[in-house]
């Protein structure tokens, strides 16, 4: 998108100056959550949100958005359960068998329909009401109804484990234009 200055970020500095923060998939999710914090990240994400940031995971990320990660089976790391950065009302618990799917799902603030793909260890569950990010339509060509991601009250924070949402060109068009 010609008028999106997309960036790495790398200290708090610049936490503060970017309008939207996206917390990306990772293959150690908690290892990368544990080094956000040793490098104060985490803390200005989570300030960031509190002053109205749109801060979206995408599957790694939105299992650091949620309250906690739980690891019992020791498939990513040796640590039990983890305090997540407390954002979205989620709890994940990863399990041994990894879930790999083509998905096509619906926004559930937009009504946008995207097509992406989940590739990820374990279940994130949403926790006291919280609303979906999306409705799975399809999933592997299967048809179905199964409501998938969480966002706050506000829709400025949400995650998801659909990876290439933003490949979808009207949900990346009305993302930036809401920014």
């Amino acid at each position: 998108e010609p008028d999106v200055n997309l960036f790495y970020v790398r200290d708090s500095e610049e936490v503060r100056l970017a309008d939207c923060l996206i917390l990306p998939g990772s293959k150690s999710t908690v290892e990368d959550l544990l080094f956000l914090r040793r490098m104060g990240l985490a803390q200005a994400v989570t300030h960031a949100a509190k002053e109205g940031k749109v801060v979206v995971g995408i599957c790694g990320g939105y299992q650091m958005l949620g309250a906690v990660i739980a690891d019992p089976d020791h498939v990513e790391s040796g640590r039990g359960d983890v305090r997540g950065l407390g954002l979205l009302k989620v709890r994940t618990r990863f399990e041994k068998e990894k879930i790999t799917h083509q998905v096509r799902a619906r926004c559930c603030w937009t009504g946008d329909e995207v097509h992406g793909y989940e590739i990820h260890h374990g279940i994130s569950l949403c926790l006291d009401g919280t609303m979906p990010a999306f409705e799975i339509l399809q999933r592997s060509g299967q048809a179905m109804q199964s409501m998938e991601g969480a966002r706050d009250g506000g829709g400025r924070i949400w995650g998801t484990n659909i990876h290439g949402l933003f490949d979808n060109d009207a949900f990346r068009h009305r993302f930036v234009s809401d920014l």
